[in-house]
């Protein structure tokens, strides 16, 4: 959550955008999906996979636009004085986009099969496989932009990952860290990942894990009550985060703390 109202609504709508963006994309991919014969790959996955990768890079360049502009005003939106200079790149080649498609399809269709799966449903688990590449790759476009642009603010503090919809344990563990990060190399992800970034340029906005964007506050609030502040890298915490955050979806007491979980 920004330090202004506009800014919080800034962060909002640009995450929409991106889902749109993603889904539009995903939307092209399905449509071209019938190109692919399971019982015919040879001849069929890199066809899909080449005209699959046309509209992941139009998507991806979509996703930077969109992050550009709302950098722009979510700057203003702070009170941020002054402009960067913002690159949207040009993305990986076309050649690494129908690798990527064309190997996360197969994947899925090749797996599905081992496991005694119909053609109808190796068909859907493959394209399931593509579509989580390919929100990745979409995606990822403007998740760079911000994580760049930031990495290059001398006013930027660093930047918080924003989570969607009820986030895997994982990303709202990485949430819940706040605005820890400060380069393009920080922001991991997996398939199916809506996640986001919200810049972070006023140190109140820093140190009060209720002005964080989407639910990193309250997933800190689980990561410090389940943990006792242990580091992310102890397994032992990122059980009982787990467990934790699984409880509070459920409307329950948090658990006590794990007594055997190391605090700083």
């Amino acid at each position: 959550m920004a330090a202004t109202a506009d800014g919080r609504r800034a962060t909002v709508r640009h995450q929409e955008t991106q889902n749109r963006i993603r889904a539009r994309a995903l939307r092209h991919l399905l449509r071209l999906w019938s190109i692919v014969q399971v019982t015919d790959l040879e001849h069929t996955i890199g066809e899909w996979a080449n005209a699959a990768a046309v509209f992941t890079y139009e998507g991806r360049e979509e996703s930077a636009e969109a992050a550009v502009r709302y950098l722009a005003e979510f700057r203003a939106a702070e009170g941020v004085v002054g402009t960067i200079t913002v690159l949207t790149g040009d993305g990986p080649p076309h050649e690494v986009f129908v690798r990527n498609l064309r190997g996360a399809a197969l994947s899925g269709i090749i797996r599905a099969r081992r496991r005694g799966a119909t053609i109808e449903a190796a068909a859907r688990a493959g394209f399931t496989r593509s579509a989580g590449t390919a929100s990745n790759l979409v995606l990822g476009g403007g998740r760079e932009v911000l994580a760049e642009a930031v990495d290059g603010d001398d006013q930027a503090i660093g930047w918080i990952r924003v989570t969607s919809g009820k986030a895997c344990s994982w990303c709202a563990m990485l949430s819940s860290r706040g605005p820890v990060y400060t380069s393009a190399r920080s922001f991991a992800s997996h398939d199916h990942c809506n996640c986001s970034i919200e810049p972070v340029y006023r140190p109140e906005v820093a140190d009060d894990p209720d002005l964080w964007p989407g639910q990193a506050g309250e997933y800190r609030r689980i990561w410090d009550h389940m943990t006792r502040g242990a580091a992310t890298e102890d397994r032992g915490a990122l059980a009982a985060f787990e467990q934790g955050l699984e409880a509070a979806r459920r409307g329950e007491p948090l658990p006590k703390p794990d007594p055997t979980v190391q605090s700083l």
